[in-house]
């Protein structure tokens, strides 16, 4: 089938296969393919669309789609990510059938319906990446294990459960690698191993996230030690943002930028009623930073705090106010990252 009007290929990402379709300026499908994720498949699918197609949208690409999206950017060729819930919207107009093909074309619609920012993978944004997730799995790890070593202690012993300090400290640790109970029945005995052999992998874990955040703090550009200058964001917030933000020109505007955020205000007025109410959508990793950060802002009287109390003086509720404020710095983020690309 000629492929001469193809202008967008749109590419649904699966472990094992890459389904595409191409699509003309129109919305209608030219041409659809399913290949293998290898390299093979991956240089046959770009060889089969040749020059025609202008734009590429590719769902995934930092998973499964990465091995196509590398390759396409070694050539030139634009890429563009298309977010799920997008795909999601398109499909449901054409019906609520769900297929590779399906999904396919629908990706590539997308591309021409939405304005989406080029894929750019940058080195050391990459690298962030993966030393933060570690960071994070590692530090989720830790919660779990210290809520499990309390609540043995509690089952154990309820009266040195009490005693012990908070389970962060290298000494309570250690202490506990050491734990040994005089009651011989097996159920104590039991208990008494496994917090033994906890409160060790915990100590391992803390050696682990130390050397990652040493690691990161050596990876870090230069733009991310400018966000450490705002007060309550650190190491971690700093490389989670340009971890997750990558390069801030594939973003417009601020606004574009606390729509990935999801920090804008969605508009909720009724009559004469006007109000905005909480966008649930967007990064939430980012959100999530960028919530602390006020939150600590706020405790520490910082610049969140001014401006939240002078809108509760106006008659905003709390969350109305913590709104507002996260959306002030997400403008604040956008212009430092501006000001400072990577490079």
């Amino acid at each position: 089938m000629s492929i001469q009007h193809a202008v967008v290929v749109g590419v649904d990402t699966h472990a094992d296969t890459l389904a595409a379709a191409a699509i003309d300026a129109a919305g209608a499908v030219v041409w659809q393919a399913t290949v293998a994720n290898t390299t093979e498949g991956v240089l046959g699918l770009i060889q089969a669309a040749g020059n025609g197609a202008r734009r590429w949208g590719i769902e995934g690409t930092g998973t499964f789609g990465r091995l196509l999206c590398d390759e396409l950017l070694t050539t030139g060729a634009p890429v563009l990510e298309v977010p799920t819930r997008l795909t999601a919207r398109l499909r449901r107009r054409s019906g609520y059938a769900k297929t590779d093909p399906i999904d396919a074309a629908a990706i590539a619609r997308a591309v021409l319906a939405d304005t989406l920012g080029p894929v750019r993978h940058h080195p050391v944004v990459e690298a962030l990446r993966v030393l933060v997730r570690q960071r994070e799995t590692l530090v989720t790890a830790q919660v779990q294990a210290t809520n499990r070593i309390r609540s043995r202690l509690r089952e154990l012993d309820p009266a040195t459960a009490r005693e012990l300090p908070r389970l962060r400290s290298r000494a309570t640790l250690n202490r506990l690698t050491e734990l040994v109970t005089d009651n011989p029945n097996p159920h104590h005995q039991a208990l008494a191993f496994t917090i033994r052999l906890e409160a060790a992998e915990t100590l391992e874990r803390i050696k682990h996230i130390k050397q990652l955040e040493t690691r990161i703090r050596h990876t870090l550009p230069h733009p991310g030690h400018q966000l450490m200058t705002i007060t309550g964001i650190g190491l971690v917030g700093a490389a989670t943002i340009i971890a997750n933000t990558g390069d801030i020109t594939r973003f417009p505007t601020d606004g574009h930028y606390a729509t990935y955020c999801g920090t804008a205000p969605l508009d909720a007025s009724s009559g004469r009623q006007q109000r905005h109410r909480l966008n649930r959508w967007g990064n939430r990793t980012l959100n999530r930073v960028i919530h602390t950060a006020i939150i600590t802002q706020l405790q520490r009287r910082a610049e969140a705090h001014h401006h939240i109390t002078r809108r509760l003086s106006q008659g905003s509720t709390k969350p109305e106010a913590i709104r507002t404020a996260k959306r002030h710095l997400t403008r604040r983020i956008y212009r430092l990252l501006k000001h400072h690309p990577l490079t």
